[in-house]
C-alpha cells in the first residue's frame, strides 16, 4: 500500500537529519511535502545542492569473537535472580579473565506478568553478551554456567540448543571520510559473453561545504485545553526508526496542524532524553529537526548502537523495533489532542 503515511514512514526511516547526503548531491528536506494524486503520492519541496568534497567510506575489520546465550527466569524476584546469576558467572570466570573482555553484559529481556495466567507470561530472558579478542575467553562463560549447575537461582531453565553461545568471529564497523578528488570512479558493464567494458565517470561540477548540522527545539505549546490525560504516545503519533552506523534515527508524525503544534513542542531534546530512561548513557547526544509540511519531527541519538549493527550489544541492533518501544511511552496530553487523534484514525 502506497499512501502519504507509508511514504512518510519510509522517508523518516532513511534520514540522517534535514540534509540528505550523497556523493553527487545534497538534498535539503526542510520543506518536503506529500500529497495524494489519485493512486500516486507526489513528493515536492526538496531542494538540491552540490555535494560535500568528501564521501563516506565504510570500513569493516575483524573485531574479534562474540557470543550470546539466553537463559530463562520464571517467577518474581527477577532483579535478585539476575544479580545472583551475574555474581556466579563472574566468580567462576575470575578477576584476571574479567579484565580481558572487550564487552561482557548481563541483560534482562522483558518483565514477568503480574499474577500470570501461564508459565510463559511469567518468564523473562537473561541474556549474556560478550566480545573478546580470544575465543577461549568466551568459551569460559559456558564452562562457568556448567559449574553453576544445580546452584542456579530459583526458576532457572533454558533451551538445550546453545549454538549462539559458541564463539564466532564478528566484523566491526568504522566510518571514515575520503576526499572525492582522490577517487577514480568507473562504471563496469558485463555483457552476455562475459566481457567487461569500463567507462570513466566525471566528478560533480561543484562541491559545497557541509556547514553546521541543524538541531533545535520548538517554541512552547500554547495550551488552551486545561484538561490533560495520560495516553500512549503511539495513540497520537505514528513513526519509524532505523540505524545509521553507531547512531539510531527515528521520526514521529501526526495528521493535523493542532496535533503537530502539541507534538513539536512536547518532544524537545530534553524530553526525548527523559523518555529514553535507562537507555540513555553519558556520552550520547540528540539531534532534532522538523519537517512542518508533513507534521514530522526527526531525531538522531548519537552513540546508542555502539559500533554499529555488526557488533552492537543491543538486542535491537538495527534499531527497527525502537520506535514501537518509544511510542509505547505514556505521555501527558490535552484531551482535545487525544480526541482528534481518535478522529484521524491513530487510535
Amino acid at each position: 500500500m502506497v499512501t502519504v503515511d507509508t511514504c512518510t514512514c519510509q522517508l523518516l526511516y532513511e534520514l540522517q537529519g534535514n540534509v540528505y547526503l550523497n556523493s553527487d548531491v545534497k538534498g535539503y528536506l526542510d520543506d518536503v511535502s506529500m500529497d495524494e494524486i489519485g493512486l500516486d503520492i507526489r513528493v515536492s519541496g526538496v531542494r538540491g545542492a552540490p555535494p560535500p568534497n568528501t564521501t563516506k567510506l565504510a570500513v569493516f575489520y575483524k573485531g574479534g569473537y562474540e557470543m550470546q546465550a539466553l537463559f530463562n527466569a520464571s517467577g518474581y524476584g527477577t532483579a535478585q535472580k539476575l544479580e545472583l546469576f551475574q555474581k556466579q558467572i563472574r566468580f567462576f570466570l575470575g578477576e584476571e579473565a574479567l579484565q580481558r573482555f572487550d564487552v561482557l553484559e548481563f541483560q534482562q529481556i522483558g518483565v514477568p506478568a503480574s499474577n500470570p495466567s501461564d508459565q510463559n507470561s511469567s518468564t523473562v530472558y537473561f541474556r549474556i553478551f560478550a566480545q573478546a579478542t580470544e575465543a577461549s575467553l568466551l568459551e569460559a562463560i559456558s564452562v562457568a554456567v556448567r559449574n553453576i549447575s544445580l546452584k542456579h537461582f530459583l526458576g532457572f531453565h533454558s533451551s538445550l540448543d546453545m549454538r549462539t553461545a559458541i564463539p564466532h568471529p564478528y566484523l566491526a564497523y568504522y566510518p571514515a571520510l575520503w576526499n572525492q578528488s582522490d577517487i577514480n570512479e568507473r562504471v563496469h558493464f558485463v555483457n552476455s559473453e562475459g566481457e567487461t567494458e569500463s567507462f570513466a565517470t566525471c566528478q560533480p561540477p561543484a562541491f559545497e561545504d557541509l556547514g553546521q548540522r541543524q538541531s533545535y527545539d520548538a517554541e512552547p505549546y500554547i495550551q488552551t485545553d486545561t484538561e490533560l490525560c495520560h495516553v500512549r504516545l503511539g495513540d497520537i503519533a505514528l513513526g519509524r526508526s532505523g540505524d545509521k552506523g553507531s547512531n539510531l534515527n527515528f521520526g514521529l508524525f501526526v495528521h493535523t496542524p493542532t496535533q503537530w503544534s502539541w507534538l513539536r513542542s512536547y518532544l524537545s531534546r530534553d524530553k526525548v532524553q527523559e523518555l529514553l530512561g535507562t537507555d540513555w548513557k553519558d556520552g550520547y547526544s540528540i539531534e532534532r529537526v522538523e519537517f512542518p509540511k508533513i507534521f514530522a519531527g526527526h531525531f538522531v541519538v548519537y552513540g546508542i548502537l555502539g559500533r554499529g549493527v555488526s557488533s552492537s550489544k543491543r538486542l535491537d541492533g538495527f534499531g527497527k523495533g525502537f520506535i514501537d518501544y518509544f511510542r509505547d511511552k505514556v505521555v501527558e496530553a490535552p484531551v482535545s489532542i487525544i480526541e482528534s487523534a481518535t478522529m484521524t484514525g491513530n487510535l
